[in-house]
């Protein structure tokens, strides 16, 4: 969980982590994956579980939206597979898996749009899509993905689009500074925290992997929200904070120096 930056990058390594836990077996230094149907349908929906249980306030058209349509896969909500292990149904649910996530971020664009008045692609459901692409090449030696949502990629690199857009929604934003840590405690009280943390900014997420927790927070007042952090009897490292929209700007600067080459 260390090396989890950002909303989705916390998103992801606890997704990631459930995914593991439930397809892995074997000594924790040498662990071996089992490919089969029904062990992917069952690491899909415990890696939706860790995911969505490390947001505080979690928002349908991100990122968790994707992995919470492929963890419905075996579930009554959507079309049942046939359970077996051969290749060929391997192959069936691994197709079924890039269908739903090309249909479900495509879908968060009107989400998005209701969120920020911008009519783009969840970045973290853009991210989670190139990844699971990797993943389904990997598997069966091809996959749509990248193409079938090539024109949603593409919006993200046009600089026009982006700093008319966007960029002006995210320099109002009233939480300036991105806020991360890793806590190590035998006795945390995770309750406690949450609540005191919630109080003092936004997008709070916390990443489980006792005695290890990751905390990350969107906050106006970082002297505040260390101060709670610091509260307890624990170890706090990996400390990050950042201005975000000093961020938006340095990014701003360079997409100009790039398009101006």
């Amino acid at each position: 969980i260390r090396s989890g930056r950002g909303n989705s990058g916390l998103i992801f390594t606890q997704w990631l982590e459930g995914v593991l836990s439930a397809c892995c077996f074997g000594e924790a230094t040498q662990c071996h994956i089992k490919i089969s149907q029904e062990t992917i349908a069952v690491a899909l929906q415990e890696g939706y579980l860790r995911a969505r249980n490390a947001v505080t306030k979690p928002k349908e058209g991100t990122m968790l939206s994707v992995m919470r349509r492929l963890a419905e896969i075996h579930s009554n909500k959507n079309e049942q597979l046939s359970v077996a292990t051969d290749d060929q149904n391997l192959n069936q649910l691994s197709r079924k898996i890039e269908e739903e996530i090309i249909k479900s971020v495509k879908e968060t664009v009107p989400k998005m749009e209701e969120l920020t008045g911008v009519p783009i692609a969840d970045a973290g459901a853009v991210g989670f899509a190139i990844f699971m692409d990797s993943i389904l090449t990997k598997l069966r030696r091809d996959s749509s993905i990248i193409q079938e949502l090539s024109s949603l990629f593409d919006e993200w690199l046009q600089f026009d689009y982006l700093s008319v857009r966007l960029v002006p929604r995210i320099l109002e934003r009233s939480d300036s500074y991105c806020m991360q840590c890793t806590i190590e405690s035998e006795t945390l009280n995770l309750d406690e925290l949450t609540k005191k943390l919630a109080a003092l900014g936004d997008s709070l997420q916390v990443s489980r992997n006792p005695p290890s927790y990751r905390i990350h927070i969107h906050s106006d007042n970082p002297d505040q929200v260390l101060a709670v952090l610091f509260e307890g009897d624990h170890d706090i490292t990996d400390i990050h904070i950042e201005n975000i929209k000093e961020q938006v700007q340095e990014q701003i600067k360079l997409r100009m120096r790039m398009t101006s080459q």
